[in-house]
């Protein structure tokens, strides 16, 4: 049966599953959402891929196991003992982002965004004076690559190393509230700041509930963008102060730390086969869910017509192929 905190919200071509309790947002698309309905009429796995034969690809083993996902979010809910139902949580850690929360920012975002000066931040001048600065720090780096883009110096100490780390969070922290800033802004919910670590990388993050309700593309865009945004906006700032105060080492080693820290994030950013805000943005913009998924199949699929392998895909390959993605 379905969990009594979810509410259903259909916007576009998705339908979002909303736990009102504990402020999360999931996207299921059309097929989905049909095998949901079909599971709350307790019909068995056999039958729901009768009934979806011909309209989807879909296999018996995936209808379980999305099954079984969902009962792991606490979306559908088992009877105990006949009378009450018990959430199931899910026991699965994901070693690629691990999320160690904090505390809950939204009270200070909020405090933020009703301030008279955040709509002069959110206007076309602020934007275009933003976008100035980012492309006079861009002009610097370019006409002093040799000396900013060196980054020996960073680690021959521990101290420089102690610095380093320090800064690299520092920025990532500034980079995730400027994604909650734009968030809360346009009325989503930012209910989780905290850290962890991202491939093996230490940083901050926050949890943005219900920005994909948004009713402008343009407000997810921005929201996901916000975050490289700062971090231009950090870099070329320093950038100019290193061109005004050329004498000064210490802004210039933190210029090449905030340099160090955008290339790094840059790098998983712009990365669409992981969950970053350039798949984020994508997925959106073309409205296919799952995307990472199926890019890889479409890689593998390429990969074997390459390599003159035969036959299509088959379905323990497919199982295997995304199991370890």
């Amino acid at each position: 049966m379905l969990n009594e905190d979810i509410k259903c919200i259909k916007r576009d071509n998705f339908y979002y599953l909303e736990d009102t309790k504990r402020s999360n947002l999931y996207r299921i698309g059309e097929t989905e959402y049909k095998i949901l309905t079909h599971l709350l009429q307790n019909l068995p796995i056999e039958e729901i891929g009768e009934r979806l034969k011909g309209k989807s690809k879909i296999q018996n083993e995936e209808i379980q196991k999305f099954k079984t996902r969902l009962v792991e979010l606490g979306i559908l809910v088992r009877p105990s003992n006949g009378k009450e139902t018990s959430r199931i949580k899910s026991s699965k850690i994901n070693i690629f982002h691990l999320r160690f929360p904090l505390f809950n920012p939204s009270r200070v975002l909020g405090w933020f965004v009703k301030l008279k000066i955040t709509s002069s931040i959110f206007s076309l001048p602020s934007l275009l004076i933003v976008l100035s600065i980012i492309g006079a720090g861009m002009v610097i780096l370019l006409r002093n690559r040799d000396v900013l883009l060196s980054f020996n110096l960073l680690f021959q100490t521990p101290q420089y190393i102690s610095i380093f780390i320090f800064v690299f969070l520092l920025s990532t922290l500034l980079h995730e509230l400027a994604h909650g800033f734009v968030c809360s802004y346009y009325g989503g919910k930012v209910k989780e700041l905290g850290i962890g670590m991202f491939y093996f990388i230490p940083t901050f993050y926050v949890s943005l509930k219900g920005i994909w309700l948004f009713k402008k593309k343009t407000h997810i865009i921005f929201t996901y963008l916000s975050g490289l945004l700062m971090d231009l906006f950090i870099c070329s700032l320093f950038l100019i102060l290193c061109q005004l105060f050329s004498q000064s080492n210490i802004i210039l080693l933190f210029s090449k730390i905030l340099i160090l820290s955008a290339i790094i994030r840059t790098i998983f950013i712009i990365n669409p086969f992981i969950e970053s805000d350039f798949y984020r943005i994508l997925t959106h913009l073309l409205n296919i869910p799952n995307l990472r998924q199926k890019a890889f199949l479409t890689i593998y699929g390429l990969i074997r017509r390459k390599t003159k392998i035969t036959g299509s895909i088959t379905k323990r390959e497919k199982r295997f192929f995304l199991n370890n993605i």
